[in-house]
């Protein structure tokens, strides 16, 4: 679970004026673990800000965050940035078994550990049609393969809260569908795992991807102008509703920075 509540964050420009600049004021929100929740605005709105305050990247300038897992204890929290961030010299296995294996090394994990890892590493590439690229570098495979490589990682890594920045912005619409579809499914699987629910935060630009990912979509722009509830998760432009159509058309008028905010 994530529960924010007054945050903000600001910092001093580097010019000669030294002004203050607040990126993000008076944060409140309430995220249930096991939920998809989708962070989107304009550019310069805070977005990734919020995502590196939650990673524990940034320190905010004012107020609390609290991240706990859904039995208590502190939680494992994966982020995945804009970029895959796979590592070159590594190969595309080793790539997505990485921060699964710095865990289990950290907890001290016997070797019968480090092979259900690697087996689970093996069936996670090739329920993401990768397994024939595991020998391979980054700079061998495409786009749409190291994104697929960079989901692997972090699925593989099991987190409690899962941070994703704009992960499939650098792919090409076809391919962005593909992984998007693939995420979704990894999100179905993930969840029959009752004792540990994932919680997502996912930053995007685009309406449609934040309709058809997310159960609650958040708008920021700085501040936060609305939290919606999503009844249409999951269903495309292709099944468009008059009702789903008036719900894009809500979002769209959200983001508009001339619009007003939602109570």
């Amino acid at each position: 679970m994530i529960t924010i509540k007054n945050l903000s964050v600001a910092y001093t420009t580097d010019d000669k004026a030294r002004q203050n600049k607040t990126v993000l004021a008076d944060i409140g929100l309430s995220l249930s673990a096991g939920t998809v929740n989708i962070v989107i605005g304009p550019s310069g709105g805070g977005k990734s800000t919020l995502l590196k305050v939650i990673a524990g990247l940034l320190r905010p300038t004012a107020g609390s965050l609290e991240l706990t897992a859904a039995d208590g204890r502190q939680p494992v929290i994966g982020f995945m940035p804009q970029s895959c961030g796979l590592l070159p010299w590594e190969t595309i296995e080793e790539n997505v078994e990485l921060a699964a294996k710095l865990r289990l090394k950290k907890s001290g994990a016997s070797a019968a550990d480090c092979g259900t890892m690697k087996a689970q590493a093996r069936e996670l590439m090739k329920q993401l049609g990768i397994d024939a690229l595991a020998g391979c570098y980054p700079s061998e495979v495409s786009g749409g393969q190291q994104q697929r490589a960079a989901l692997g990682r972090m699925f593989l890594l099991n987190p409690d809260i899962l941070l994703m920045d704009e992960p499939f912005s650098a792919l090409d619409e076809l391919t962005r569908s593909e992984v998007r579809q693939l995420f979704a499914q990894l999100i179905v699987s993930r969840r029959q795992d009752e004792a540990r629910p994932m919680t997502v935060l996912l930053v995007t630009h685009q309406v449609e991807e934040a309709v058809l990912l997310g159960e609650k979509i958040i708008v920021l722009d700085g501040r936060v102008k609305a939290v919606l509830d999503n009844p249409y998760r999951g269903q495309g432009q292709a099944s468009c509703s008059g009702e789903r159509s008036e719900f894009v058309h809500r979002l769209r008028r959200l983001l508009d920075r001339e619009g007003g905010s939602e109570p």
